[in-house]
């Protein structure tokens, strides 16, 4: 799996297909905070233009996220459009405040005439992923189950301290602290 490419390389076009191997996946995976990633391609074609690379394709995923609310596995099927204008970023930053546009959401500053294609399939990915995932409701009801009640943990946090105070170590914090 090759990533990298020069601007000058891509020329009149280019189109690659980069897929993640078993390794990368994880690494991937646990970056994302995904319980599993079976599947991390792109099908892309690259074009030179007068600022820079535009990078135009499909992403591809099958990851396995945790439900925001019961932690149960939530399959999640990416099959999204990639369209990313890469531009060099010159380092004449500016303090004032920028409006962005629709058409100038999608753009990638590299600071080299460089495109890590890597790089931006899994940030790419980083945003087509649901960021708070959700079981079907018979899972969040099932899941329901092993909850308590507010009420119910501060009264069992009273108990917890209860019984700490009576244990017969408790007179141990007490004691002395010995310094070496």
């Amino acid at each position: 799996m090759s990533g990298d490419i020069n601007f000058a390389d891509v020329g009149d076009g280019q189109h690659r297909r980069i897929a993640f191997d078993e390794a990368a996946r994880a690494v991937v995976a646990e970056r994302l905070a995904l319980r599993s990633l079976s599947r991390l391609d792109a099908d892309l074609d690259l074009s030179r233009t007068a600022q820079g690379v535009r990078v135009h394709g499909r992403l591809y995923a099958e990851a396995i996220a945790a439900c925001a609310i019961s932690a149960e596995d939530v399959p999640q099927h990416i099959d999204e459009p990639l369209d990313v204008l890469v531009l060099q970023d010159g380092g004449a930053g500016t303090e004032d405040e920028v409006e962005l546009s629709a058409d100038d959401l999608d753009i990638m500053l590299v600071d080299a005439p460089r495109v890590d294609l890597e790089a931006l399939i899994v940030d790419s990915l980083a945003l087509a992923l649901d960021p708070f995932p959700r079981a079907s409701d018979d899972a969040i009801a099932a899941a329901r189950v092993f909850l308590m009640s507010e009420e119910k943990a501060a009264r069992l946090s009273g108990e917890a301290r209860q019984a700490a105070a009576s244990s017969p170590f408790a007179a141990l914090k007490d004691l002395p602290q010995r310094s070496e």
